[in-house]
């Protein structure tokens, strides 16, 4: 996906808790499934103190076989 042109084709955020300003969290991110043009990952955000799940986002992309200088060039004609 380097250089690739990438949409988000699901998006989806669960909040379990808050977290106040200035406090420490923790973000973790996984790749569930990379499946071609489709890459699903899984956002996990924890309260840094005692781990709690504070937040998890759940994103399905999709890559576009063009690159970004490709994309870049097409719009100036």
């Amino acid at each position: 996906f380097v250089n690739r042109v990438i949409s988000t084709v699901d998006f989806n955020v669960s909040y379990y808790s808050t977290a106040k300003i200035q406090e420490n969290v923790e973000i973790e991110s996984k790749v569930i499934a990379n499946r071609g043009n489709l890459i699903h990952v899984v956002v996990e955000v924890r309260r840094k103190g005692n781990g709690e799940v504070i937040a998890v986002g759940k994103l399905w992309m999709a890559s576009d076989k063009r690159t970004v200088a490709e994309v870049s060039n097409a719009r100036q004609l």
